[in-house]
């Protein structure tokens, strides 16, 4: 029966890693007594707690200590000109360049590519239009206009004459400017910034989602096709340091190259601007300028690309390096918290931007001493009313 034992404790002893020797003995004596159903079932016990002992204190060689583990964020890409010729970029320029490309990545990586310039050099022709045809002009007449005023209203001392500002016969056009009324060029000015640091932190956040890349020496790193037939998924998980600097060159610095252009244009036209009517009109027109990368997109790309286009996501691993959910929650508030306060700066950043640029940077009427919209008030409270408020 001791044979017996130590043979069925041999064959058990891949599973018992370890067993004392007072357990042993215990187990021999219950042999001795003529239990040895019950002695092979107590092994099998010390075996299978000698396990769990095992797979709790050692587990995988971490000695139960919190795992790392990863998570995958997902972005998408702009849904505009610019996402398409990043798609056309990373998916087919490799191949291309190795030979591998059928027609369609041939045809689609060079209309994507075509388009982009073409886009590209609109927005530039429509800049250069904006600033020649339209700013310099409507800055020209306001000039003009502030000269008229001065040189007929004030004396060579300084002094403000009232009966030639009764006379002066453009007071209506004077009053009816941006620069007449502070407080509503402040307004339009602020409210333009504010649409221009949206494309801004647009094209910030696109910066991001490429630095947060990890860079490959393999092309065929950088894109990884995920998920499912029919629900694929095209993850863009790596970039070259080649591909970082030419996605950098054709899409993140003509975008801000465009959007700082477009927000000085954009605030000497309106300053500028002779009328309350196209004071609007002009802040709204342009916006045109920033729908192009939209309008090619929408109004040319066949849909076969679109498509494609909202299968590639940015993919981020996210590690939580160990950490318990009190510690990752801590985390999150913590970053939260400084969210709002860089909004809160951003929000009195840009009014003191606005502010300082009608006093001090402005160059419509340099040294403006905002003295018109106190001369104005009057002059278009009695005389540039409705004749009749109500209907009688």
């Amino acid at each position: 029966m001791v044979l017996l034992s130590l043979s069925v404790a041999g064959r058990r002893q891949s599973r018992a890693s370890t067993v004392s020797a007072a357990e042993l003995e215990e187990l021999l004596s219950a042999e001795r007594e003529g239990t040895a159903g019950s002695s092979q079932h107590s092994l099998q016990q010390v075996g299978d707690n000698s396990d769990a002992g095992s797979a709790h204190g050692s587990g995988d060689g971490h000695s139960g200590e919190p795992e790392e583990s990863e998570e995958v964020q997902y972005s998408d890409l702009p849904r505009d000109v610019y996402g398409t010729a990043i798609f056309a970029l990373v998916k087919d320029l490799p191949d291309v360049l190795d030979g591998k490309v059928d027609l369609e990545q041939y045809t689609r990586l060079a209309y994507c590519l075509v388009v982009l310039v073409i886009n590209q050099g609109v927005q530039i022709l429509i800049l250069t239009w904006i600033q020649g045809l339209l700013t310099d002009p409507s800055v020209r007449a306001m000039q003009l206009l502030y000269m008229g005023f001065h040189g007929t209203v004030f004396d060579k001392d300084g002094n403000f004459l009232p009966e030639e500002w009764l006379n002066f016969e453009q007071r209506v056009d004077l009053c009816q400017s941006g620069l007449s009324s502070f407080s509503f060029i402040f307004v339009i000015l602020f409210l333009w910034t504010l649409t221009m640091l949206r494309e801004l932190r647009s094209t910030n956040e696109l910066f991001s989602n490429f630095q947060k890349l990890p860079t490959t020496f393999e092309d065929s790193d950088m894109v990884i096709e995920a998920g499912e037939p029919g629900a694929q998924v095209l993850e863009l998980s790596a970039l070259t340091s080649t591909m970082r600097v030419v996605l950098y060159s054709v899409v993140i610095v003509p975008k801000i190259i465009v959007s700082l252009t477009l927000l000085y244009s954009g605030l000497q036209w309106l300053t500028a601007t002779s009328n309350f009517a196209d004071l609007i009109l002009n802040a709204v027109a342009l916006e045109f300028v920033i729908a192009v990368d939209d309008l090619f997109l929408e109004a040319f790309a066949p849909q076969c690309l679109v498509d494609d286009l909202e299968t590639m996501k940015f993919s981020h691993k996210v590690s939580d390096d160990g950490e318990d959910e009190t510690e990752l929650a801590k985390l999150e508030a913590r970053r939260a918290l400084i969210g709002y306060v860089r909004s809160f700066l951003l929000v009195g950043a840009s009014l003191v931007a606005v502010y300082v640029y009608l006093v001090q940077l402005q160059s419509v009427l340099p040294g403006y001493a905002v003295d018109i919209s106190g001369k104005c008030k009057a002059f278009v409270a009695h005389e540039l009313d409705p004749i009749c408020d109500e209907l009688v």
